[in-house]
């Protein structure tokens, strides 16, 4: 007797409740990644939101000038190559790589890389001299905060940290943006910038600057740190695997 696939879809949908969704798009994690995630959650699983107000969050982005994140469209029929319904795709899309920090009292300054340039461990050793203890001072930070970029890890800055006795948090476990608010930070300015629609690298520039300063109240970067304590909850209730952060 043969079963048609329609059938089968059906029952599992209806009697077994396997429906079928979207794959959620997630880092890879190898064993080791796990590994280092489970010993970063228990080391500061006791920490509470008010001691990660202390931590001063930094990363590196990329910024595009056209992105689009949209994966369904709701139109009418026949209409599928309207200009209305299709998300563009635009070859080598201007982009422009920032530098920047968060923390439970706000956002910090914005280090723009030339475009077409990426941050090496010079550059970024310039940047942290140039902005990191102003920005830990202002925002009475205790803690710093970045991931195991290879540039993170030259020799000069570790030198660097360490003579200028700067706590950082860590070690930081690779592939783990999950554990990092500073990557809602980031989705939330792209987000905002697709709406802006910049015209060009120069407005693309111009409306990171915007988004950045109004877009971002200190009461939803506390949001974000505050919820700190959850993640690593949830990483260690996953036995150091993915999380929905």
């Amino acid at each position: 007797m043969k079963v048609s696939a329609r059938t089968i879809t059906r029952r599992l949908s209806t009697q077994f409740k396997l429906r079928c969704y979207r794959p959620s798009r997630k880092p890879f994690l190898s064993k080791k990644n796990i590994r280092d995630r489970l010993t970063f959650c228990r080391k500061y699983a006791s920490w509470t939101a008010q001691d990660w107000e202390k931590v001063l969050f930094s990363d590196e982005s990329s910024i595009r000038q056209f992105r689009s994140n949209k994966t369904f469209v709701r139109r009418p029929p026949n209409t599928r190559y309207n200009l209305k319904y299709c998300c563009p795709k635009v070859k080598f899309a201007p982009s422009l790589m920032i530098w920047s920090c968060i923390s439970s009292r706000g956002t910090g300054g914005l280090w723009f890389m030339p475009p077409g340039t990426t941050i090496n461990g010079e550059v970024y050793l310039d940047i942290l001299r140039q902005h990191l203890k102003h920005d830990m001072q202002i925002k009475f930070c205790k803690f710093f905060m970045h991931d195991g970029a290879p540039c993170h890890k030259k020799r000069a800055v570790m030198n660097w940290l360490r003579d200028n006795r700067i706590q950082v948090i860590g070690p930081w476990p690779g592939n783990s943006p999950d554990l990092n608010p500073i990557e809602n930070a980031w989705d939330h300015l792209k987000t905002k910038l697709e709406e802006l629609k910049p015209s060009s690298i120069t407005d693309l520039k111009m409306k990171i600057n915007e988004v950045w300063e109004n877009h971002f109240s200190v009461d939803y970067c506390k949001s974000l740190i505050h919820s700190m304590p959850r993640r690593i909850a949830a990483v260690l209730k996953q036995g150091g695997g993915l999380s929905k952060y």
